[in-house]
């Protein structure tokens, strides 16, 4: 992804948490050990919903909460410097969604219920109602399980290839690519397809380096995906 300089962001890997606990106790150690200090942090329980909520400027300052945690939500952006912002993945596609203009973000968790449903469309509608050009605006998809490992049932297959026929090169069989099916809702809402970047890293693949759901065999740990706007005099 490009290098903003009013813009921190990443992804974790196992090395920062092998004793996962709480996500608001690892955002908080993990802005102390980048020696961050956030206004506030944003996260959500997320649900595999298609659900994207923006923290705005207006509600910040009549709240001033130092964290701000959204129910049945797989999206989370703003505009305000200082947020701290994430999404948790350990397979799933996290998104990272940038109006390099108008200096604003959205992180978007992307499973297969989410990808179905098209959470990536609907997060960057969030930054189009508040006057993005999507030909303003990067996009990065990080480390994600890939379609080499990823297989699913027939009927799950075919719910994919139903609702995406233009790319079925994204559903061979039974092996759904999720990064490319998102990738193509953002190019068909109108992001520039050079403008999207995306991760060759499979997290089963490299599952000694990132959190797996499926090579542990359930939930062990999970991956921190951040984004910060960094205040103005840094």
């Amino acid at each position: 992804m490009c290098d903003f300089d009013w813009l921190f962001h990443g992804s974790t890997t196992r090395q920062f948490n092998p004793k996962p606990g709480a996500k608001i106790d690892e955002l908080k150690r993990l802005a102390e050990s980048l020696n961050l200090c956030p206004r506030a942090f944003l996260f959500a329980h997320q649900k595999h919903t298609n659900r994207a909520m923006f923290l705005d400027r207006e509600l910040f300052d009549s709240e001033r909460k130092s964290t701000y945690i959204y129910d049945n939500t797989d999206a989370v952006g703003t505009d305000i410097p200082g947020i701290l912002a994430s999404v948790f993945t350990a397979d799933c596609v996290p998104i990272f969604l940038v109006d390099t203009k108008a200096r604003r973000f959205m992180l978007v968790h992307a499973g297969w219920k989410g990808t179905l449903s098209r959470i990536a469309s609907h997060a960057l509608d969030i930054l189009i109602q508040r006057g993005a050009n999507p030909s303003d605006v990067i996009a990065w998809l990080g480390p994600s399980i890939g379609q080499c490992c990823y297989e699913v049932s027939r009927e799950m297959a075919g719910d994919f290839s139903k609702a995406f026929p233009s790319i079925p090169h994204a559903i061979r069989d039974r092996h759904i690519d999720l990064k490319e099916i998102n990738a193509f809702q953002l190019e068909d809402r109108g992001i520039n397809r050079k403008n999207i970047h995306i991760s060759d890293i499979c997290t089963k693949c490299q599952s000694g380096t990132f959190y797996s759901y499926r090579a542990m065999g359930g939930l062990k740990g999970r991956i921190l995906n951040v984004a910060m706007i960094l205040p103005e005099n840094k």
